[in-house]
């Protein structure tokens, strides 16, 4: 570090450096708070939404392999390409500490058999079955995938709060502490050496007879 002015001067900028250094930890460190405690209730969000994905993705699994062998894969993969659509949902963002956090509200995926691109009647009921589990699929794909971005941005935000905390803890705050420090010292080391000189001038005249 390197040593700083000795005068009051710089004193006083060092102290209001503090003021200022020590309001932003506190800010900083009330974000890093706010983010890990968000972080933990999104971790868990997270893993649950992608243990429900796992679940339920294995389900249309086992309902496709069942309506490929009853129907034959070419009237599966017709059947999917005249029901394509697309999903649709309500985007919203919360800001949580100047953190912008997607969310989606009133995900639809999921269609009647009327809705789905042919007449039902031509269609298996083991299709029909294999087309709501992969609708249920997406909707619990699009909730996850909003889920893991959410964790993912607060998890960031935390990282980097937690790193500029640390900086300001270990580093930043101590050498402004230790300018203090070593200012005071010196002014205080000043003023005994101008008191000093003072009274030896004094005794000096008061020797030679001179006014005290």
């Amino acid at each position: 570090m390197e040593a700083p002015k000795t005068s009051r001067l710089e004193l006083l900028r060092l102290n209001r450096r503090l003021v200022l250094v020590r309001k932003g930890l506190s800010i900083l460190t009330r974000k890093r708070d706010a983010m890990l405690a968000e972080l933990a209730g999104m971790e868990e969000e997270a893993a649950r939404l992608g243990r429900a994905l796992d679940d339920i993705l294995g389900e249309a699994e086992r309902a496709r392999a069942l309506a490929r062998a009853a129907e034959g894969g070419p009237a599966l993969e017709s059947a999917a390409a005249a029901a394509e659509a697309q999903v649709t949902f309500d985007a919203g963002v919360r800001n949580v500490w100047g953190v912008r956090l997607n969310r989606a509200e009133h995900i639809q995926a999921r269609r009647g058999p009327l809705a789905r691109g042919s007449a039902p009647g031509l269609r298996s009921p083991l299709v029909d079955e294999t087309m709501d589990r992969y609708e249920r699929t997406l909707e619990k794909l699009v909730q996850t995938a909003l889920a893991v971005s959410r964790r993912d941005n607060v998890k960031t935000a935390a990282t980097s709060a937690t790193r500029r905390v640390n900086s300001l803890e270990q580093r930043l705050l101590p050498e402004i502490q230790t300018g203090i420090q070593l200012i005071r010292a010196r002014l205080e080391e000043l003023a005994r050496e101008e008191l000093f000189r003072l009274k030896r001038f004094k005794a000096i005249a008061q020797r030679r007879g001179g006014p005290a």
